[in-house]
């Protein structure tokens, strides 16, 4: 999509070059609808891919730790859940059972991932997905690495698989979450980058493969054994567990038995959606306000007017990144400032006049939690000078903190700035398995 940046507004003040703040980054655009997929008609895309992808975990070595850690207790039944989408890349090291905190994996051990190639509107597109799908459940999707102390599964999302067949791989028959730390694998970069609904139904597919979740008979569900470029949710049923492509039955029984005799009376059926119910509980909500930081010009900057500068800032949220929506305002400048949905807050000011202004942001995620942020930025008419005995200009303007912590240090480095002669009024302001795969029926 366009980098394009989009004006969010420009005000004329008298006797001055045109003032302009522009949000940075990519355009919000309308991006191609998310389908819902029912289990009798098929769309383009569909079926295309076999997945062929939950792969046993190999047994754990005698001389690791096999029992939970004492600190760290196994996950409680019945709690919400964490997917962390890795888009940035990563390098998988050596370990049984994997742990994504760490990198690390009995599966594609050593493989460099590069990053995935779609810039952040199709990403944030793919996550958005990804939520709807589980909206009524209790998973939270972020393509923002948790803290240490969370626990979540990783889903490498780049990449092409070796046989150019499988969509993804990850480890199964871990019936009860009790590791959740696992790591699974997308392999949608390439011809298949541009896939939306695939991603997202990909990414999930992969992950409920870490949670025990194995293939049903059904050609449309989320975990059929094949899969294309559509959006598919978990079936609300007790559908039959299969082993290929072919929709063969397995033959006794599937990994979790027991999870499946006391939802479905059968050892060889899974029930989807009371599987995820049982793991993970009630729908995951977001009444956490994002954290805007701001990283560049800090706080108190100063600079020669009329100015032209960029602001960096940083988004810290649960649900990071999507689409928020920012207002930006300046006191008695821009008083009564629009919300406009970006991608990241970022945005350039253009010929700012002189004055001492205090920049008011606000931003909500897509749940409506709203934060706040203040900074002052001072404009004035003159460079700073180096009070050294030579009048001499700083070559770095807006390089220098003027908040009064800094005001002090400035009178000990014996720095000042010559006040200009004149101000202008302002006028305006989530038992180690086997990893699984998708593929097409031919390759099945």
């Amino acid at each position: 999509m366009p980098a394009a940046p989009i004006l969010l507004l420009a005000t004329l003040v008298a006797g001055e070059p045109e003032f302009g703040l522009h949000l940075r980054g990519p355009a919000i655009e309308p991006t191609a609808p998310v389908r819902t997929q029912t289990h009798h008609a098929p769309v383009p895309d569909t079926l295309v891919v076999p997945y062929d992808d939950a792969v046993p975990t190999p047994p754990v070595a005698a001389t690791s730790v096999q029992q939970p850690d004492p600190a760290k207790p196994r996950r409680k039944l019945g709690t919400n859940t964490t997917i962390f989408v890795n888009f940035d890349g990563v390098t998988i090291g050596d370990c049984s059972p994997s742990n994504s905190h760490e990198n690390c994996s009995w599966l594609e051990t050593g493989t460099s991932f590069a990053p995935y190639s779609g810039a952040l509107p199709h990403r944030v597109a793919i996550l958005d997905a990804m939520r709807s799908q589980v909206n009524e459940l209790g998973v939270r999707v972020t393509a923002q690495r948790p803290p240490e102390d969370e626990s979540y599964v990783m889903v490498v999302y780049g990449g092409e698989s070796v046989d150019d067949e499988a969509l993804g791989r990850a480890p199964g028959g871990d019936c009860w979450d009790d590791r959740p730390n696992e790591i699974a694998h997308v392999y949608l970069d390439g011809e298949r980058s541009s896939w939306i609904n695939g991603g997202a139904s990909t990414a999930l597919h992969e992950s409920a493969h870490t949670w025990g979740f194995d293939h049903i008979g059904l050609e449309h569900a989320l975990m059929a054994p094949s899969g294309g470029n559509t959006i598919a949710k978990f079936f609300d049923g007790c559908a039959q567990i299969v082993e290929d492509t072919a929709l063969t039955p397995v033959e006794e029984a599937g990994s979790c038995p027991q999870i499946s005799l006391e939802q479905c009376g059968l050892p060889d059926f899974q029930h989807d959606l009371a599987m995820m119910h049982l793991l993970f509980g009630a729908p995951y909500v977001d009444d956490i306000a994002p954290v805007l930081e701001l990283v560049r010009p800090f706080d108190g900057a100063y600079f020669v007017g009329p100015a032209d500068f960029g602001v960096e800032l940083r988004i810290i949220d649960d649900q990071h990144p999507q689409v928020y929506e920012l207002a930006i305002g300046i006191r008695d400048l821009v008083d009564d400032p629009a919300f406009s949905p970006v991608y990241e807050p970022s945005f350039d000011v253009t010929a700012l006049p002189i004055g001492t202004w205090t920049f008011e942001l606000r931003l909500r995620d897509a749940a409506g939690n709203e934060t706040s942020l203040e900074f002052v930025i001072e404009v004035g008419e003159d460079p700073m000078l180096l009070d050294d005995g030579c009048h001499c200009a700083s070559t770095r303007a807006g390089s220098l903190p003027l908040g009064p912590g800094a005001l002090a240090l400035l009178g000990l480095l014996g720095l000042r700035r010559r006040r200009p002669a004149r101000t202008q009024d302002p006028k305006t302001r989530r038992q180690p398995p086997a990893p699984r795969r998708r593929q097409s029926p031919a390759a099945g």
